[in-house]
């Protein structure tokens, strides 16, 4: 399933590990994750049926990881040239977004915000304590009107708070909610927040 072209080619080839026609599992145990979607997806020539590939690795904090990145590999750019010593890579990725400013966000008469959640039918909300106590009913009532879900998760933001444990709570509420990958969620607070959760 995997056409070797080159020495370094065939070193790279030994990491892979097909489930099936459709998935892929790479072990690099010293390779950062992003640094794999450069090094590893344009080597894969079976661009056109493997669907999603599964990168296990290190983690500073885990012993090991999965990382599930579900896309087609085909959308994809990048080059990657082999070099005397290694490989020399080029990959680009757009990141285009705006800022929107609006008042009275949770005014129940402004649709804007709850536009973003209608195709999910569901929020999940990351916010300060703080910020909470003051507009948590107001955030409650808001996407109630829209007949949105919510879940709200509710930490206490300071800089001695901006730590591991703050962010896998984070995370651990992610993988309760069940979130998707392009799924947005909802960070309210100021820049502590969005510091850890963002």
């Amino acid at each position: 399933m995997y056409h070797e072209r080159s020495s370094c080619r065939n070193r790279l080839a030994r990491q892979f590990i097909f489930f099936d026609e459709s998935s892929v599992l790479v072990v690099l145990p010293e390779c950062p994750p992003a640094f794999l979607y450069f090094l590893i997806l344009p080597h894969l020539y079976v661009a056109s049926s493997v669907k999603y590939c599964y990168f296990l690795y290190p983690c500073i904090f885990l012993n090991a990881q999965i990382l599930h990145l579900g896309f087609n590999m085909s959308d994809l750019t990048a080059a990657v040239i082999e070099t005397k010593n290694g490989f020399h890579v080029d990959g680009y990725e757009k990141i285009s977004y705006d800022f929107t400013f609006l008042d009275g966000v949770f005014n129940t008469e402004n649709a804007q915000l709850a536009e973003c959640y209608k195709p999910w039918g569901r929020v999940l909300a990351v916010t300060d304590l703080n910020v909470y106590n003051v507009y948590g009913e107001q955030i409650e009532e808001y996407f109630k009107h829209y007949d949105l879900d919510l879940k709200v998760h509710k930490t206490k933001i300071g800089e001695k708070a901006k730590t591991i444990p703050t962010f896998l709570s984070i995370v651990d509420s992610m993988t309760e909610f069940g979130i998707f990958r392009k799924e947005p969620v909802l960070v309210v607070g100021g820049g502590l927040v969005t510091d850890v959760a963002g």
